[in-house]
């Protein structure tokens, strides 16, 4: 196998040996060429499928926003805000740690985003506040109270004049894949069980 054909399979895998095998069986180009058509061909079916994945993830965008304004609307909810779990890393145990980040947010008119801050929040750092948001449907707060349990999201709420919160799981095939928060500028006026219908729905 030359270096051209180990380039082509570090980029393009087994797939781009066999193709370029086949190609070579039933045309009998020169080597030259045969590299240059499957480079071709293997080059068309990545954009195609990367044109797809982004086709996609503007879809799934657009049904998050949709859902997130109608949870806002029937909540009166002044900002939602979407927080993703990932690993940052591993400790010298070989163990990941675990982070999480605000990836969406959705606010209504004259509310600001919140701070570019909320990006790899180590879950360590704030443990009542997982406990909390683990034991029940959702957690319901005072901003006042955050700053016992999540003292960075309460300067930040304080800061916007937001006076409840309320955050609760987004739950995965096992485990919590991230979280939601609503912020309330007043005190929350629909019903619990209100609160609990809706965030079921969209949970």
């Amino acid at each position: 196998i030359t270096k051209k054909h180990n380039d082509i399979l570090e980029k393009y895998g087994m797939v781009g040996i066999i193709a370029a095998l086949a190609i070579l069986i039933i045309y009998k180009v020169s080597d030259k060429y045969l590299l240059k058509i499957t480079e071709t061909i293997l080059d068309k079916s990545i954009d195609k499928n990367k044109s797809i994945k982004r086709r996609r993830r503007k879809d799934s965008i657009f049904k998050v926003n949709r859902l997130l304004k109608e949870l806002m609307d029937k909540l009166e909810v002044d900002r939602i805000s979407i927080f993703e779990y990932h690993n940052g890393g591993c400790n010298l145990a070989n163990l990941p740690f675990l982070h999480f980040s605000i990836v969406t947010q959705l606010n209504r008119l004259g509310v600001d985003d919140l701070n570019k801050d909320f990006d790899k929040v180590h879950v360590s750092s704030i443990p009542d506040f997982i406990y909390e948001l683990d034991k029940s449907e959702y957690y319901h707060i005072p901003v006042d109270k955050l700053q016992y349990t999540f003292p960075k999201m309460h300067k930040e709420l304080k800061n916007d004049n937001m006076k409840e919160v309320i955050f609760a799981n987004i739950e995965g095939s096992e485990d919590p894949i991230g979280f939601i928060m609503l912020a309330f500028k007043d005190t929350i006026k629909v019903s619990k069980k209100k609160l609990t219908k809706e965030l079921s729905k969209k949970l």
